[in-house]
């Protein structure tokens, strides 16, 4: 069996749950809501749902820049810097890709192996070198 790139661990459960279930934004939203009640209210002024998608695609642009090992963890930083003004914590912060995590593994089990799992925790500790 052939060893998967970093990329392709990374990349290769979103592209088949989002095959599957085209945009994420519901499986998400509705597994972080589920996971983190209290975070709803920090969206409460989102009625249509634009600042959650908005959300959701800079998330996943820093996945696939960090994927094809072109992360910009300036950028990264600044975006930790700018959800504190919403009372959004770095524990909080790094819970989102937490939750995308499992939202792939859920929808995408066939391509969520124990190197996948093992990617996508590198990914995270090297996401947390980000923080204060």
């Amino acid at each position: 069996m052939p060893t998967l790139s970093r990329e392709e661990l990374i990349l290769a459960p979103l592209v088949e749950a989002e095959e599957k279930h085209g945009e994420l934004y519901e499986l998400v939203y509705d597994a972080l809501f589920a996971g983190y009640p209290d975070y709803r209210d920090l969206f409460i002024l989102d009625s249509d749902g634009g600042l959650r998608r908005n959300m959701l695609r800079t998330t996943m642009d820093m996945i696939v820049d960090y994927a094809h090992d072109a992360l910009d963890e300036g950028y990264l930083y600044g975006m930790r810097l700018n959800h504190i003004h919403y009372g959004v914590d770095e524990d909080a912060f790094d819970q989102f890709f937490e939750v995308i995590a499992q939202v792939a593994a859920r929808e995408a089990p066939d391509q969520w192996t124990p190197a996948t799992s093992q990617a996508w925790a590198e990914m995270k500790t090297e996401f947390a070198k980000t923080r204060d």
